[in-house]
């Protein structure tokens, strides 16, 4: 399973995000429980996210690595970016 199979490419630490009907609630997804496990000591699995989200454990697993490469693995906001 290649990036732009699922409509994520990275080029020079540039993310390219192709957003479509197809890949919107994967993007979603992903990003709920990126957020979920952030906040959250005890956290679903991603079994539990991939069942809910009707996305294959491997898929879900490899977006969840990709979206984290592309934010750099850097889930917080300084200050200084609102201003």
């Amino acid at each position: 399973m290649n990036a732009s199979n699922n409509g994520l490419s990275t080029t020079n630490r540039i993310a390219m995000v192709s957003i479509n009907s197809l890949t919107i609630h994967r993007l979603i997804l992903t990003a709920v429980l990126i957020v979920h496990k952030f906040f959250t000591d005890s956290f679903y699995l991603n079994s539990f996210f991939s069942y809910v989200g009707g996305v294959q454990l491997q898929e879900i697993n490899f977006l969840e690595e990709e979206f984290l490469d592309i934010l750099d693995f850097n889930l917080s906001i300084d200050r200084t970016e609102y201003d």
